[in-house]
């Protein structure tokens, strides 16, 4: 359940409504101690329902099942910095790397045509999604995945991840979990984990190492545990 990004964003803006009483809950765990098992359960059903229903992208060029991936790496990518930069976040940041790009599937949703276009000049100029969303449309898909954790109630460290993870110099209050996300999402890229842009070569932004002082040396094996992670999540997949 941690690693599908509707179903958690569905859960956590549930747990955070008047109806639970809840406030600023911000991981899967506490999540579940709000609403208890049989609400998390038909949460579950609703969203797996939701889901078949909701038939092909409508944006030809998107690959949902691409973005979940990324997702996924991203978050497992920023559990693993957390632990070894901020081990008492690890559980949120993994949450933050699940929901970082959840702006891109409300875009595909409600403007398909175009973003499609945006898709299609991203793979073509293997330019980053971003540029060409505020070129097309003024925003972009961070500016949309604020509004919607400000609107399910998420606070701190999740609304920055949403926010401010393509530039965390521009994070005013919790730059280095920014920049826990920001190299996580570039690390799930060059892992093959794309967001929609398979030809987009993306680097580390200036300065994120030193932020976390991680050295360079690093990478290779934080990459390593992403992917052997990623193949025992979908192999657990295709065997329920």
């Amino acid at each position: 359940m941690s690693k599908d990004a509707s179903m958690l964003a569905k859960m956590l803006k549930v747990a955070n409504s008047p109806a639970f009483g809840g406030s600023n809950i911000t991981t899967l765990g506490r999540a579940i101690a709000i609403l208890g098992m049989n609400n998390v359960r038909g949460l579950a059903i609703s969203a797996a329902f939701q889901s078949i229903g909701a038939g092909r992208s409508t944006a030809p060029k998107f690959d949902r099942k691409a973005l979940w991936r990324h997702s996924l790496g991203t978050a497992t990518a920023a559990r693993i910095i957390a632990k070894l930069r901020m081990p008492e976040f690890a559980d949120e940041l993994f949450t933050a790397g699940m929901l970082h790009s959840v702006g891109i599937l409300a875009l595909e949703r409600f403007v398909p045509d175009i973003y499609n276009e945006v898709l299609e000049i991203a793979f073509e100029d293997n330019r980053p999604l971003h540029e060409i969303e505020r070129e097309k449309l003024e925003y972009d898909h961070c500016d949309v995945g604020q509004v919607l954790c400000e609107s399910w109630g998420l606070t701190g460290i999740l609304r920055s991840a949403c926010s401010f993870y393509v530039n965390p110099i521009s994070d005013p209050d919790n730059f280095e979990s920014t920049c826990v996300i920001s190299l996580a999402d570039t690390i799930a890229s060059q892992c093959g984990l794309y967001n929609q842009t398979p030809r987009y070569k993306a680097e580390v932004a200036p300065g994120i190492m030193d932020a976390l002082e991680l050295p360079d040396a690093q990478l290779d094996a934080i990459r390593n545990v992403v992917m052997k992670e990623l193949e025992k999540t979908e192999q657990g997949l295709k065997a329920a």
